[in-house]
C-alpha cells in the first residue's frame, strides 16, 4: 500500500479574519488562509480513493458479496464493475451490497477492435435490504482490455 504525507504549514488569519471574498488585495491573508484551504481540500481529494487496487485487493474486496446468474465477466472485471456499483449506492445512502444476481443480455466474442460492446447484461443488485437494477455493457478498449458502463435502471416506483 502506497501512503503519501502531506505536511501543510498553517497560516495565521487576520485577526478578526475576513468573510471569504471580501476584501481581497495583494498581501491579505484571507487569500493565503483560502489557498491554504484550497490546496488541503483538494490534497485529500486527491489523496482519498484516486489508487487503483491491485486486482487481488479487488476480488477479496467484493469477496463478501454473494453472486448469482450468469456474467461474462472475468474476476477482475466483475469485482471493478462491483467497486464502482457500491460507489454508486453509496450517493444513494446505502453502505453495503448483499448480494448480485447478473443475467446476459447480449454476448458476442472480443474480437479485438475498439468499441466493440462483446456484452450487455442485467444486474440485480441488492444492497440495503433493497434492489438497485443496473445495465452493464462491456466494450473493448482495442488493447486487450475492458471498459464496462453502468446505468442505473428506473423502477416505476421511483
Amino acid at each position: 500500500m502506497k501512503v503519501t504525507l502531506l505536511i501543510v504549514k498553517k497560516v495565521k488569519p487576520q485577526e478578526p479574519p475576513l468573510p471569504l471574498g471580501e476584501g481581497w488585495g495583494e498581501g491579505d491573508s484571507n487569500r493565503a488562509l483560502l489557498s491554504l484551504r484550497t490546496l488541503t481540500a483538494i490534497s485529500v481529494f486527491a489523496l482519498s480513493g484516486c489508487q487503483t487496487l491491485p486486482a487481488s485487493d479487488r476480488i477479496a474486496e467484493s469477496s463478501n458479496i454473494s453472486y448469482s446468474g450468469q456474467t461474462h465477466a472475468d474476476p477482475a472485471l466483475r469485482a471493478d464493475t462491483t467497486n464502482m456499483i457500491r460507489m454508486i449506492i453509496k450517493g444513494k445512502g446505502c453502505h453495503y451490497i448483499e448480494h448480485i444476481d447478473s443475467k446476459v443480455l447480449h454476448y458476442e466474442p472480443s474480437n479485438g477492435t475498439k468499441g466493440h460492446i462483446w456484452g450487455k447484461e442485467g444486474w440485480m443488485v441488492t444492497g440495503c435490504g433493497k434492489p438497485y437494477p443496473f445495465l452493464v455493457s462491456f466494450t473493448e478498449d482495442g488493447q486487450g482490455g475492458t471498459f464496462y458502463n453502468l446505468t442505473p435502471v428506473q423502477r416505476k416506483n421511483e
